[in-house]
């Protein structure tokens, strides 16, 4: 590896419409984690989505060299394990909780680039030249049962599922219909009884709240741009507005957080 092999943007994902099964595409855990680019070529770098090194800011991954035998570059999941199970609070808490690689493709190997070589080729060379271990996991997938694999990880509540397709290059920085992602999202239904101007003044947020305990705030979504104040609020500068009748609202994300509040939250639906 020389020094002008740096960092490569990341390829990303489609989200797809339905689940689907396909024998031409493999599907893998998705891993509720940070995305994360291991460099390895007698020194250690692991590069965010956006290219920041974090190899300081996990201490239990410094020794992560030693399990690699080559100089390699590879696209991975920083994920933190906490109670048995991914947690991505204690990630952004940076807890001294266990931290795991899971590697999912190989960029760089044997001395020579992969991008042009496809899925199928790269995960043969990602299979020589690592082994599962205490740091690095090597991602298992399963040729042509998304579905199936998809109901497997709503049981275990995982976040959801990667389908790649065999014969797909790697191509940085784009988002790709060759990879594309199935989520295990939850759903529940809310009301809205508060709303506030958005930051920018130029539209509404609705404040979220539990349908079965109107006390338990779950988080701020932007309104649909088709609702509107159901009348000017009495002051024209006031910043956040009592509804008298409530906003029933069907609401997506992926998960519900320790401490009651909704991630990644979006809009299905919703009716007065």
């Amino acid at each position: 590896m020389t020094r002008e092999m740096g960092f490569v943007q990341p390829m990303l994902a489609i989200t797809a419409e339905a689940p689907f099964d396909d024998p031409d595409w493999q599907y893998e855990i998705k891993w509720d984690g940070y995305r994360c680019q291991i460099h390895w070529n007698g020194s250690l770098h692991l590069y965010s989505r956006q290219g920041h090194d974090m190899a300081g800011w996990f201490p239990d991954l410094k020794d992560t060299g030693t399990f690699l035998r080559s100089p390699v570059i590879l696209d991975a999941e920083l994920v933190a394990w906490e109670a048995g199970r991914p947690s991505f609070s204690a990630l952004q808490r940076r807890a001294a909780a266990p931290h795991r690689l899971i590697v999912f493709d190989c960029l760089y190997a044997q001395k020579r680039w992969l991008l042009h070589e496809p899925l199928r080729a790269r995960l043969a060379i990602l299979h020589e030249e690592i082994e599962s271990n205490e740091r690095v996991v090597l991602s298992e997938g399963v040729a042509g049962q998304g579905v199936r694999l998809l109901e497997a990880v709503r049981e275990k509540g995982l976040e959801g599922v990667m389908a790649k397709r065999l014969q797909s290059l790697y191509i940085p920085g784009q988002r790709v219909r060759t990879w594309q992602k199935f989520l295990a999202l939850t759903r529940l239904w809310a009301t809205v009884s508060y709303v506030s101007r958005s930051e920018t003044g130029a539209g509404w947020m609705w404040w979220v709240a539990s349908a079965e305990d109107p006390g338990h705030f779950l988080g701020r979504l932007p309104a649909p741009g088709s609702w509107q104040p159901p009348a000017p609020p009495p002051d024209a500068r006031a910043q956040t507005m009592h509804l008298a009748k409530p906003i029933h609202v069907e609401v997506s994300c992926r998960e519900i957080t320790p401490s009651g509040k909704m991630r990644h939250g979006r809009i299905r639906r919703w009716q007065i």
